[in-house]
């Protein structure tokens, strides 16, 4: 396997465990070594993508609105109707997406109340 092949896996597995740990815990309660013991992650290797927690949440939130964010691309491709039935359409597509990827959903929704909240 190629060196970039390896990084690219390495930073999935880091996405992915600290997607879940930030979704099961929120932002302030997750920790950084229960992301590297979960995973089996090196803090060397977590630190050389990350610089800090925050860098990695903002990575991690980044990544579901570009999953988000394509799917929804994907399933708007042949809307049409009035514009009830277009909202419908789309709502019913984020519900969709976060009910197939549940880790998401958590994160997705803290940071869609907090921007309400503003």
């Amino acid at each position: 396997m190629k060196r970039e092949e390896k990084n690219l896996i390495s930073l999935q597995k880091i996405l992915e465990y600290a997607t879940q740990e930030f979704a099961q815990r929120g932002y302030g309660l997750s920790s950084v070594n229960t992301i590297c013991n979960t995973g089996g992650i090196s803090k060397g290797i977590l630190y050389h993508y990350f610089k800090d927690k925050d860098e990695l949440y903002l990575s991690c939130l980044k990544t579901c609105f570009e999953r988000l964010t394509a799917f929804l691309r994907e399933e708007a491709t042949d809307i049409q109707g009035s514009v009830d039935e277009c909202l419908e359409r789309y709502f019913n597509a984020r519900l969709i997406f976060l009910r197939k990827i549940l880790s998401y959903a958590p994160c997705f929704v803290r940071q869609l109340l907090r921007r309400l909240s503003i």
